[in-house]
């Protein structure tokens, strides 16, 4: 049995106005990267996982991010081999409703007590994308909002796989997964099993390298340096008419850049949300 390390962050800095889940969720992101596969927020920190095998970080110091700026200090604790297992079961995030339709559970919640919500299972494990987030629950609002039934679409940068599950669940016709990040994959596939759908249309790698096109729809959910670059490539992956629903990054300035980037694209604006500091966007091919 694996022995993990805890590491436990406290914010120092971080932009005005801004949440301490949105916080977090960042600092999260970029553990993620390093190997780190569990991240729970309790009491005002951030705790997060790490294999003790593969761990190179110093045992305390300081996590900076340039954009948005932010700064944690970190201790950290080797656990007893088997306890984090039981941190992980027992302490994983909670049921999530959105738009009084979706109900959103792990594997070892209980159901929904109203039995008219559409009910999704979500192991999240070290991936992105539980709903707890505001841009994923924009996401997702979006998807509620959109006629998709019959249609084919891309989960791009998936993560957990729910956005592209929600879109399956709620009546789309085909749903290719695609995200850089070999866990990503695996949990998404996991995730699909969880909801009975087919765990396949999964690809390692980027949209370009897909090589798919002739789309309904696009959910993307990702850095916005990574959108503006991306759009003239979500314009060709899409058929005329397609959707094309966005968030991953700011509003007030973020927005501005992302709207004006994809009107010089030929996009036209459908949906505009914000919360909690973040904004979502929605466009549609003309």
């Amino acid at each position: 049995m694996k022995q993990y390390k805890v590491y436990r962050y406290c914010i120092e800095e971080a932009p005005e106005g801004m949440s301490e889940e949105s916080v977090y969720d960042l600092v999260a992101e970029q553990l993620a990267t390093m190997g780190f596969d569990t991240f729970i927020q309790e009491s005002g920190l951030l705790m997060a996982y790490i294999s003790a095998e593969i761990c190179t970080l110093p045992e305390k110091g300081v996590l900076e991010i340039a954009f948005p700026p932010l700064r944690c200090a970190y201790t950290s604790e080797l656990l007893p081999e088997g306890h984090y297992n039981a941190v992980w079961e027992g302490s994983e995030a909670k049921p999530i409703t959105v738009g009084n339709q979706l109900y959103i559970r792990a594997p070892h919640h209980a159901h929904s007590p109203n039995r008219n919500l559409l009910e999704i299972l979500i192991a999240p494990k070290d991936t992105f994308g539980t709903a707890s987030h505001p841009t994923t629950h924009m996401m997702l609002e979006m998807i509620l909002k959109s006629d998709l039934r019959g249609k084919r679409g891309i989960d791009v940068g998936c993560g957990t796989g729910l956005l592209g599950i929600t879109a399956l669940l709620k009546g789309a016709k085909e749903m290719h997964f695609i995200d850089t990040d070999e866990r990503a994959i695996r949990n998404t596939q996991e995730n699909l099993q969880h909801n009975d759908l087919p765990a396949n249309n999964l690809y390692l790698g980027t949209l370009s390298e897909s090589g798919l096109s002739d789309m309904d729809f696009l959910l993307v959910n990702i850095h916005r340096n990574i959108i503006l670059s991306d759009l003239p490539l979500y314009r060709t992956t899409l058929r005329h008419k397609g959707i094309l629903l966005l968030s991953g990054f700011f509003e007030e300035e973020d927005a501005v850049t992302i709207r004006q980037a994809a009107l010089e694209q030929e996009f036209t604006p459908l949906y505009e949300m914000q919360k909690e500091g973040w904004a979502a966007l929605g466009f549609y091919c003309h």
